[in-house]
């Protein structure tokens, strides 16, 4: 367990009481808060707070700026694309589910993109979908400006009723395959340790205002050596890149120097070979809205941990696979979606393995989103409903995880800057097989950074039941550092596995900030006794059990309101 504040904790080698840094009270809370729960503020987080731009990442305990998340940075309202209109129906989909109607819905698809984009819409009804030969998806987007659109969840279903699942998705959402960008590449001049959004590059004059770019760095050996990570090190050593997919704002050639839109999320060194270059191709302007999707059940035996590997089990046919997969894919979005079961299925299961996976992604937005019941939870990234992998900047709102291995998750050094905000995580580290619900609580439980130190993503006003939410080291099969200066804001836990609400062992420093409900215990210990030295010091933690009373309540919010004053903060 944290010690409480006040504690003397080194600063730069100074010792400093936090008591000094505590601001006083000044706002009262918009919410009702009971009589013994005075309102308070962290002191990381003070009344006249600013973006930090000075304040280095790995000496410095300080809170980000986390309102550039989602989609369009947060400046733009999710538009309601209204056309051009491609009516699935007219294309021969079958909305009674008599037929199957992937070709049907597909034909819509690239009609769409055909013209430079759409709205696909599907009328209220049951659209039964399934994976073509030497497909890798039922339905598949590949062009920017595409739009996919139901009746409303419960009213639009499509069930996907393939069963040979094995890394392959219901909807996939990617470029095409070999679509390169233009290759320019500059590297740093200057090591980069704060998070700052000017650049000092080698040569500034191959960008432009508008360019987007790619700031990426090597994990070198000397990084890990540096984080005291010896896993990754040697033959060990991970072919992995930090990378921000940011856009160019300006760039001053005598100067030397670049300023992008969002601010950098942890230091990058010359050493490590970091450079500013051209961002991938990506999609973008992609929607999927007001539907529900689910998969058949695998009515077989082979559900162990590790079947996944064992041809013709059931959980080598489930294994990796996903309802929807995003992949390289920046101001989009998924909303008012919904895992169910399907009419015809014998179990009440909602999917074979995952719910959404975005994978190398920036900015994208999932809002009012439920994923739940999944069949297949063991090793290699099964059972997961929500999953950023090497994604940066997203934003995942008012949306529900439940019965399943791992509720949201978020992984690799690509990850940052993610907000999960008043999401729900409800009884992990579980699966259902054929016939009934089995536990997977002793290998995979709970929302997690799950591997390769995700950094500076933020947890604001989430809750768990019978799950947690854990950033801590993992000390195998080389997952070992998860997370650095990432922020629990506001939790509040209802019934915790493990006995807390928050387990955070984070690098260099994390924090835990007002935690609320029957089980707001707070750890800063991994499960395992390890990985200390490389996680110290401990994590701060202010505020447990007093959660009711922290201001603001939104730590997103609050920001969103101020880089933005005016704009509609509960996007």
């Amino acid at each position: 367990m944290s010690p409480r504040f006040p504690t003397p904790w080194s600063f730069g080698g100074r010792k400093l009481c936090l008591n000094s840094f505590i601001a006083p009270v000044l706002f009262l809370l918009c919410s009702k808060l009971s009589a013994s729960e005075a309102p308070w503020r962290s002191h990381l987080y003070p009344e006249k707070w600013s973006a930090p731009e000075s304040a280095r990442f790995e000496s410095d305990p300080f809170i980000q700026d986390f309102s550039y998340a989602g989609y369009q940075r947060g400046e733009k309202p999710i538009p309601t694309i209204t056309g051009p209109l491609f009516k699935a129906a007219d294309f021969g989909a079958d909305k009674s589910g008599a037929k199957d109607s992937s070709k049907a819905i597909q034909a819509a698809i690239d009609a769409a993109a055909a013209a430079g984009g759409g709205l696909i819409v599907l009328d209220e009804g049951l659209y039964k979908v399934s994976v073509q030969t030497d497909q890798e998806s039922a339905l598949s987007i590949n062009t920017s400006g595409i739009v996919l659109r139901g009746a409303g969840r419960g009213r639009t279903q499509i069930v996907n009723t393939s069963v040979a699942m094995r890394k392959k998705a219901v909807i996939m959402v990617a470029p095409a395959r070999g679509k390169n960008s233009p290759v320019l590449s500059s590297p740093l001049s200057l090591d980069s340790t704060s998070p700052s959004r000017t650049i000092k590059v080698e040569d500034a004059s191959l960008f432009k205002p508008g360019d987007w770019v790619s700031v990426k760095a090597e994990v070198s050996e000397a990084w890990a050596i540096e984080h005291q990570e010896p896993g990754w090190t040697g033959d060990k050593k991970l072919k992995a890149n930090f990378s921000y997919i940011r856009q160019i704002v300006a760039a001053d050639a005598n100067q030397g120097t670049i300023k992008i839109d969002v601010p950098l999320r942890y230091f990058l060194r010359v050493r490590d070979k970091a450079q500013v270059c051209s961002a991938p191709v990506m999609l973008e302007q992609v929607g999927i809205e007001d539907l529900s999707i689910s998969s058949m059940p695998i009515m077989q035996d082979g559900w162990g941990e590790a079947d996944w590997d064992v041809t013709g089990t059931a959980a080598y046919q489930a294994n990796h696979s996903q309802l929807i997969h995003l992949s390289q894919v920046r101001n989009s979005w998924v909303r008012r979606v919904s895992s169910l079961r399907a009419p015809d299925s014998p179990i009440d299961i909602h999917q074979h393995s995952n719910g959404i996976l975005l994978s190398n992604c920036a900015f994208v937005s999932l809002s009012e989103l439920s994923f739940a019941r999944a069949q297949y939870g063991g090793a290699a990234g099964n059972g997961y409903m929500y999953r950023l992998q090497n994604s940066q900047e997203c934003l995942i709102a008012d949306s529900i995880a439940d019965t399943c291995r791992h509720s949201f998750v978020i992984s690799g050094f690509e990850s940052s800057g993610n907000v999960l905000l008043r999401c729900q995580d409800r009884h992990s580290g579980l699966q259902l097989e054929k016939d009934g619900t089995q536990t997977t609580k002793t290998a995979g439980w709970g929302s997690d950074h799950h591997m390769w130190m995700s950094h500076s993503n933020l947890i604001d006003s989430c809750s768990v039941l019978e799950s947690a939410f854990v950033a801590m080291y993992r000390p195998h099969s080389n997952h070992f550092l998860t997370a650095a200066h990432t922020v629990f804001w506001n939790t509040r836990g209802e019934k915790p596995l493990r006995g807390f609400s928050v387990i955070s062992q984070q690098v260099r420093y994390g924090y835990v900030i007002g935690t609320s409900g029957p089980g707001s215990k707070v750890s800063t210990t991994s499960v395992s006794g390890k990985g200390v030295e490389a996680c110290m010091p401990l994590d701060i933690v202010e505020g447990e059990g007093r959660g009711e009373g922290l201001h603001p309540r939104s730590l997103y919010c609050d920001q969103l309101s101020k880089r933005l004053p005016g704009l509609n903060k509960a996007k």
